[in-house]
């Protein structure tokens, strides 16, 4: 599966023991909390980096998560 969209750091899952700040992916439909496959679902400073960057990215879904395998960093006008 293909998604593009802007990197932000949202709270999500307010309210559950899950609750805390993440890095999502916010594309025009839907916002997805972001993972890289293999890696801490909850700590992961390569994807700290991609904060405020639009995105290119190739995964799978798992619930509210989006699994990264690849991506690559767009220009807005893209």
């Amino acid at each position: 599966m293909e998604l593009s969209g802007v990197v932000e750091r949202q709270q999500v899952a307010s309210g559950s023991k899950s609750d805390r700040v993440a890095v999502v992916l916010v594309t025009p439909h839907r916002r997805y909390w972001l993972r890289r496959r293999g890696e801490h679902p909850y700590e992961d400073p390569v994807l700290d980096r991609l904060v405020g960057s639009h995105l290119r990215a190739e995964g799978s879904l798992a619930g509210p998560w989006f699994i990264l395998d690849r991506w690559e960093t767009i220009d807005r006008d893209t």
